[in-house]
């Protein structure tokens, strides 16, 4: 059933406040080298990203995902003539994920420099979340359903932070409170010392006949 104009304009609107897409990066990856981004990513989330290069001289790169382990998880093949593409990692753990290029050596004395592109994005909005192929949804159908599914990325993406900023806390305070009585321990430890001192000066005066 096609979307209502209201509901048409509706969706567009939160397109546009809502479901922004993740601003590209412009940067240079050289033979052997590889660089990496770091994005924060709730469990069981699609961390998707799309990529552009160019000037490549036949070098074979590729864009691979790493765990917050630093271990990587999936990586996909990017030919020297696939100019554009797009790849996605639905992730295992919350955590940092990292999103490498990586660009594996040619030659022996000599390095390439390849510009790249690259944005990523928590959520496929490309793509319905429900089982319904394109063909099967008109345009404002297929971006209002691109929103929800971007609305229920955003949703888990700030539930994680959440519970990251609960887990600060509670190990500040509990950090705080292990500080609190140290600083008792250290008072008691003082007053210890100094009430010794005052009885070894007693004595000593009193074996002197000072007092």
């Amino acid at each position: 059933q096609a979307l209502s104009r209201p509901s048409s304009m509706r969706a567009l609107w939160l397109i546009s406040t809502v479901a922004s897409v993740a601003q590209a990066a412009y940067f240079y990856v050289n033979e052997g080298q590889t660089k990496c981004f770091v994005e924060t990513v709730p469990q069981h989330q699609v961390l998707t990203a799309k990529y552009k290069h160019w000037e490549n001289p036949g070098v074979q790169c590729s864009v691979e995902f790493k765990n917050p382990k630093g271990v990587t998880v999936f990586a996909k093949v990017v030919q020297p003539t696939e100019e554009t593409g797009k790849t996605a990692y639905m992730t295992q753990a919350a955590g940092e994920h990292k999103i490498c290029i990586v660009c594996r050596s040619s030659k022996w004395f000599h390095s390439s420099s390849m510009k790249w592109e690259l944005s990523v994005d928590v959520g496929d909005t490309d793509l319905a979340t429900s089982p319904a192929t394109s063909h099967d949804l008109n345009s404002a159908e297929q971006k209002a359903s691109a929103v929800l599914a971007r609305i229920d990325a955003i949703v888990a993406e700030n539930d994680y932070e959440r519970k990251l900023e609960a887990s600060w806390r509670d190990t500040s305070e509990s950090v705080h409170a292990s500080i609190k009585w140290l600083n008792i321990l250290q008072i008691i430890v003082m007053i210890g010392c100094s009430a010794l001192q005052v009885l070894h000066l007693k004595g000593f005066f009193q074996s002197q006949k000072l007092i």
